[in-house]
């Protein structure tokens, strides 16, 4: 086992709390569904939780021909991971309480924290993509491009939290997120 396989095996655990934790808030949505007030915005932004943290755990394929992996790469990749983990826990609402499913409103309340955590990710991946290119993995220095452009969007989003611009800034943001997952993820190869 390499340095790659053993790091891979506890990030994994992270990712797949992150994304059990989203499922779980959807099955108890589909759940109170009588008494739930949905939230379009809400909704997109749920969406782009789970595209972000599917991205960022097939970007971690990038590391698997590295030899070593310093204390400090090994404690960034699991600190981003724990961030991504956040992020799912903010945006998935809790239900038990009746006045909890009022989405559009819990959206409203909650989302200058997940949507916050979002923009904090943005900027510290510009960062470990500039850092990471210093290690070997030169393509993740390149994908900043890409990921400027979320920045605006993220704050944007921030700001503006109800309407349709709010709606459009969801929208524009997954459409960012797939978009990268194109042109830089578009297959896994040994």
């Amino acid at each position: 086992m390499g340095p790659f396989e053993f790091i891979i095996t506890l990030l994994s655990f992270v990712y797949s709390l992150a994304l059990a934790q989203l499922l779980f808030g959807v099955a108890r949505m589909v759940r109170h569904r009588r008494s739930l007030k949905p939230s379009l915005a809400h909704a997109i932004w749920m969406v782009n939780t789970v595209i972000l943290l599917i991205m960022n755990w097939i970007t971690l394929w990038d590391f698997r021909g590295q030899k070593t992996l310093t204390l400090a790469t090994i404690a960034t990749a699991i600190g981003f991971a724990v961030l991504l983990y956040l992020v799912s826990a903010f945006v998935t609402p809790d239900l038990e309480q009746a006045e909890d499913r009022d989405l559009a409103a819990f959206h409203q309340r909650e989302s200058p924290v997940y949507i916050g955590a979002m923009l904090a990710g943005a900027i510290a991946s510009i960062g470990i993509n500039a850092a990471a290119g210093g290690v070997g993995i030169s393509n993740w220095a390149s994908q900043n491009a890409l990921l400027l452009g979320t920045l605006p969007l993220l704050v944007l989003a921030f700001v503006f939290r109800r309407g349709r611009l709010h709606i459009a800034l969801a929208l524009a943001n997954t459409a960012t997120i797939w978009a990268f997952l194109v042109l830089y993820c578009p297959r896994l190869s040994a």
